[in-house]
């Protein structure tokens, strides 16, 4: 059933700073994600400068 996506949709839409909280939580995780990420992958290239 897609009543619950809807209804969750329903609030995003009332609530635009709420959706770029949202939003903005979720970028700054996938950053902090992706910078552990390269720098394993520079350290592992002996690329490690930092």
């Amino acid at each position: 059933e897609l009543a619950p996506m809807r209804e969750r949709a329903a609030v995003l839409e009332a609530n635009p700073d709420m959706l770029r909280s949202i939003i903005a939580d979720g970028c700054a995780a996938a950053r902090e994600v992706a910078e552990d990420t390269l720098d394993e992958v520079r350290s592992a290239m002996g690329l490690a400068y930092r």
